[in-house]
C-alpha cells in the first residue's frame, strides 16, 4: 500500500486518541531553544545540518530543494502529531523519546521519528488501536502494543541506516541490515505472545512495488537457477530450472528447531518521495513469520500486501507472484 502526505497535513485521525496534541507539533518537540542548542554544535554531521534546514524552512524558498524540505517537515510533523495523540512523549518514556528527537546523535533522532511514524501508520491508515510502553523481556520495554480481540500483538521499530555512495558504480546487498534488525528485535521480545517488527530502514536500493527482492531475501528465501550436470559428458543434462529456496532467516533451520519464532511477521515501511517532489509516499510490505507459534491476524492490515506461504508456494497477495 502506497500513503501520500502533503502540506495539509492529512490522515491524523486515530483510534482512540490518548492525549491533547499541539497545535504545531513540531514546534511543541523543537522549540526555539532546541533549536539554538542544535544549531550551536560545533562540527554537526551532514545529517544533523540536513535536519535543521527541514526544521527551519518555509513557504518563502522557491526552489526544488526546498521544496522537498518543506515536504518532508509536513510528514514530520504528522509522525510528531501522532506520537502526541497516542501518548508516545507522555511520562518517563515520553521525555526519553523526546530526548532522541531533539539530541545531536543522528541514529537516535532516526529512530525516535520512526517510532512517531511507525505510531502513525498503524493508528491512522491501519485504523488499529495503539498504545505506549508494553514490556518486552525483563528490562527490555518495547515502542508500543496494538490491542486486538484475539490478542495484544507488540510492536518494535528499527530503523537501520546505511550511508548513500556519492560517486561511483555501486551495489549493496542492503539484506544484512535487515537481518540485524530481526536478531535484534528478536532478543526484545516475550515468547508467548504475538509480536511485530517494523522496519523503518533507509537502504542503499530502495525497496518498491516492483522490487521486494530483499525483503524476501533477508527473511523468506530467494530464487536460484539449477542445473544439472552430467560429470561424463561434461555437460548440462535437462532443462534449467528456478527453484524458490527457503534460506532465510524466518525459514531455514537445516536439522535445528526454527530460529527468530518470537517474531511473528515483519511490516516493511519506506519513505520516499512523490514525483513532484511536494509530498511524502509511503510504501508498507508485510512478511508473515511461518514459524511463529502465534500468528498474526489477517484482517487488519487493509491492501498492505503481505508475502505468505500457501502450501507449499510463497507468493505476495497483491501479484500472486515471487521473486519480485
Amino acid at each position: 500500500m502506497v500513503l501520500r502526505i502533503d502540506s495539509s497535513g492529512v490522515l491524523r485521525q486515530y483510534v482512540g486518541m490518548a492525549a491533547e496534541v499541539p497545535s504545531d507539533p513540531l514546534r511543541a518537540v523543537f522549540t526555539e531553544d532546541v533549536i539554538a542548542r542544535l544549531q550551536s554544535r560545533q562540527n554537526p554531521s551532514e545529517q544533523l545540518k540536513h535536519r535543521l534546514k527541514v526544521l527551519c524552512t518555509d513557504g518563502q524558498q522557491p526552489d526544488l530543494f526546498a521544496q522537498r524540505r518543506r515536504a518532508l517537515k509536513a510528514a514530520w510533523d504528522t509522525y510528531v502529531h501522532a506520537g502526541f495523540a497516542l501518548g508516545l512523549l507522555d511520562g518517563e518514556h515520553g521525555l526519553e523519546l523526546i530526548s532522541r528527537l531533539t539530541g545531536v546523535d543522528d541514529d537516535s533522532f532516526r529512530s525516535g521519528m520512526s517510532e512517531c511514524l511507525a505510531a502513525w501508520y498503524l493508528a491512522g491508515p491501519l485504523r488499529l488501536t495503539v498504545e505506549p510502553r508494553p514490556e518486552g523481556r525483563p528490562g527490555r520495554p518495547l515502542e508500543f502494543v496494538i490491542r486486538h480481540p484475539e490478542g495484544d500483538i507488540n510492536v518494535e521499530v528499527k530503523a537501520a541506516y546505511r550511508e548513500m555512495p556519492t560517486e561511483g558504480a555501486f551495489w549493496f546487498d542492503d539484506s544484512d541490515m535487515l537481518i540485524a534488525g530481526l536478531k535484534d528485535a528478536n532478543k526484545q521480545f516475550a515468547r508467548g505472545t504475538k509480536n511485530l517488527l517494523v522496519l523503518v530502514p533507509q537502504l542503499t536500493i530502495p525497496v518498491t512495488l516492483d522490487f521486494r527482492a530483499p525483503l524476501e531475501k533477508a527473511f523468506i528465501g530467494e530464487t536460484m537457477i539449477t542445473v544439472q550436470i552430467d560429470m561424463g559428458a561434461g555437460g548440462p543434462v535437462g532443462p534449467v530450472t528456478y527453484p524458490y529456496k527457503e534460506r532465510g532467516y524466518l525459514t531455514r533451520s537445516g536439522k535445528e528447531p526454527p530460529r527468530y519464532t518470537r517474531v511473528s511477521g515483519v511490516l516493511y515501511l519506506g519513505e520516499m518521495f512523490a514525483e513532484d517532489y511536494r509530498s511524502i509516499e509511503h510504501l508498507a510490505l508485510l512478511v508473515y513469520n511461518p514459524n511463529a507459534p502465534l500468528a498474526l491476524p489477517c484482517d487488519i492490515w487493509k491492501e498492505t500486501p503481505f508475502f505468505s506461504r500457501q502450501g507449499d508456494q510463497w507468493a505476495w497477495s497483491d501479484t500472486g507472484e515471487r521473486g519480485l
